[in-house]
């Protein structure tokens, strides 16, 4: 049963990133810029969740590596691929983004200094709670800028 279950969440998980890679077909410009950023984030995002689901081991230097791509591509330059009018389409941003523009900036401060945080750990005790803050910070983003 537990093979059974495990080789779904493999199937979910891969079509997630080839539907992912084919939304950004058509993506141009800022868009793209967003989307890439946002891909990457989400790419450092799925190895620390191996880590806190125990599918991979605490590696140290996957940790902060990790932390350290969320943080370069959530820091307030990022902001400059969110040009107002640039929902709908191939992106998956919402036009609550322009309507509540410091929630949305705040978050994303939220987020860097939640992964520059996460990148200065030194030791696996200190990992569930740094990277709970990464976690919280990209959930609750999602659930109100992200359409899907």
């Amino acid at each position: 049963m537990n093979r059974l279950v495990s080789t779904t969440m493999s199937i979910i998980v891969s079509s997630a990133f080839v539907t992912g890679a084919l939304a950004h077909d058509g993506a141009t410009g800022v868009v793209k810029q967003r989307m890439d950023a946002m891909s990457a984030i989400g790419n450092a995002n799925k190895s620390l969740s191996n880590i806190a689901r125990g599918r991979a081991d605490f590696d140290l230097d996957t940790v902060t590596s990790a932390a350290a791509s969320i943080a370069e591509h959530s820091q307030a330059s990022a902001l400059e691929f969110f040009v107002e009018g640039t929902e709908g389409g191939v992106s998956d941003a919402k036009a609550e983004i322009w309507q509540d523009w410091e929630k949305f900036s705040g978050l994303m401060t939220d987020l860097n200094r939640a992964a520059v945080s996460l990148s200065q750990i030194s030791a696996q005790d200190e990992f569930a709670a740094a990277y709970k803050d990464v976690t919280a910070t990209c959930g609750s983003c999602h659930k109100a800028f992200r359409a899907k």
